[in-house]
């Protein structure tokens, strides 16, 4: 039998993540905070010249679709052929003497001293992430990980295969980026359940040989629940064996990103704000502290003179730096307030009578709902918060899975946990609720809960079971 091996050459259509420069940095701005992204807006008033705040506080949009492109750098939207004439007196919006390098100093009565806080997980994560050699790809899937991380640091309200799907790369490549983050610091954030947070700090304390390595990776039910004597049948050891292993065990972390969740007192700017006004909910982008941009007029000399084409060169990179800024930030403005109205639309029996009448909600409704992407969405409720007339809550609680009760509605998972948590607090501590008398509460309610899912929701809030919450009377 003949083997005939030889080249050939053929085409391809394969879908590829490409993430420029540019692409990047409005993905970064989409997922900032408003305190970061108002950092991260004077740092550009810093380094880029033709940048200014708006004086009169008009809007920096105008400016920007003024504004002309500039042969010699990628720009964001080729409206302007590059051979064409630039019309430089496009970007001058008035006649005033520009203000580029004044800086308005706070007076002693105005100045408060900045607040020192803990680090988020996300800002630790990303920041470790930058640092290390990935190619632009691997950050941007790395990125929308850490941007879908519950309170834990586990990787639990998404697959990688939909992680896969939403950004149009291969499974591989997104578990390769996962297995990365599993081995920064917290070690084993980003796991898929405890299990496997626990093995990663296992693995790297190098103890994958160890017993209590078997005991987690096989049978960590019959840990949880302390069936120890299974334990000693199935894994042929002795009972001091397992208490040695179970004793190392308990020195994991189990909940990894529990220290960057904010437990000391810290103050939230809230990215939205919504107002009651007449009945109706209101929403707005809370944008008092962030500088409006415009392009400054203080280079019209420059660039319409007969200077050295060098400088023009650069002033014409800067400019196009500065339009794709502000451009991103006005996108970045609209598609906040297109997403919270969506939400706020689909919560409104929260606003109105509170949180035992939150609705289930998922990032994809709200991605088919306002005809976006789920990652952008994710983007845009990650690390955000919305000042409303109930408190000021985080974006991400208002999504959540639910439940249907016996009139066939669906009612939010965090609404059966409120309840839950009212009945705890209105106990009787000498005789305290066991999970079945709560799983009989809801179903007197309407909700057909099994008693071991009222243990799960129980443990997920930190609640004690009743024996040791009880409180024997003298």
């Amino acid at each position: 039998m003949a083997i005939e091996m030889g080249f050939e050459l053929g085409l391809r259509q394969t879908q590829r993540l490409v993430m420029t420069p540019k692409l990047q940095q409005a993905l970064r701005l989409l997922q900032m905070p408003m305190a970061q992204l108002e950092e991260t807006i004077r740092e550009e008033l810093e380094s880029n010249p033709v940048l200014e705040v708006s004086a009169d506080g008009g809007t920096d949009q105008d400016s920007a679709d003024s504004a002309p492109e500039v042969a010699g750098e990628e720009t964001p939207a080729p409206e302007t052929p590059p051979e064409e004439e630039v019309d430089w007196s496009a970007l001058l919006d008035d006649d005033r003497p520009s203000t580029a390098w004044e800086r308005e100093t706070p007076s002693n009565d105005e100045w408060e001293p900045p607040i020192v806080s803990r680090t988020g997980l996300s800002e630790h994560l990303l920041g470790q992430l930058r640092l290390d050699s990935l190619s632009p790809d691997d950050i941007a899937i790395g990125e929308y990980i850490v941007g879908s991380l519950d309170d834990d640091g586990l990787l639990r309200s998404i697959t990688v295969d939909e992680i896969a799907t939403n950004l149009g790369v291969d499974r591989e490549q997104v578990e390769k980026v996962r297995s990365h983050i599993r081995q920064l610091d917290p070690v084993g954030v980003g796991s898929v359940d405890l299990r496997e947070a626990l093995l990663s700090q296992l693995e790297a304390a190098g103890e994958v040989d160890s017993l209590a390595y078997r005991i987690v990776e096989s049978h960590l039910d019959d840990l949880l629940h302390k069936r120890f004597p299974r334990l000693v049948a199935a894994l042929g050891c002795s009972m001091e064996d397992v208490q040695a292993a179970s004793d190392r065990i308990s020195h994991l972390d189990p909940r990894i990103g529990a220290r960057y969740s904010g437990e000391d007192p810290r103050f939230v700017t809230p990215d939205l704000v919504v107002d009651e006004v007449d009945g109706e909910y209101v929403v707005s982008l809370n944008e008092t502290h962030l500088p409006r941009l415009r392009i400054s007029p203080l280079y019209q000399e420059i660039l319409t003179g007969g200077g050295d084409e060098d400088v023009k060169a650069y002033v014409g990179g800067r400019l196009n730096a500065a339009r794709w800024l502000i451009r991103t930030i006005d996108q970045r403005r609209r598609t906040m307030i297109k997403v919270m109205r969506y939400i706020v639309e689909v919560q409104r029996e929260f606003f109105r009578y509170g949180d035992t009448h939150l609705r289930p909600l998922t990032l994809q409704e709200v991605a088919d709902g306002v005809g976006m992407h789920e990652s952008t969405i994710s983007r845009v409720t990650s690390g955000k918060y919305v000042q409303t007339p109930r408190g000021v809550f985080e974006l991400k609680y208002f999504f959540g899975g639910g439940l249907r009760n016996r009139d066939g509605e669906e009612v939010s998972v965090k609404t059966v946990k409120r309840i839950i948590r009212d009945l705890v607090s209105r106990e009787d501590p000498a005789n305290p609720l066991s999970d079945e008398r709560i799983a009989d509460e809801l179903r007197s309610k309407g909700f057909g809960i099994a008693r071991r899912t009222v243990s799960k929701y129980r443990e997920q809030m930190s609640i004690l079971p009743a024996r040791l919450r009880q409180h024997k009377t003298a």
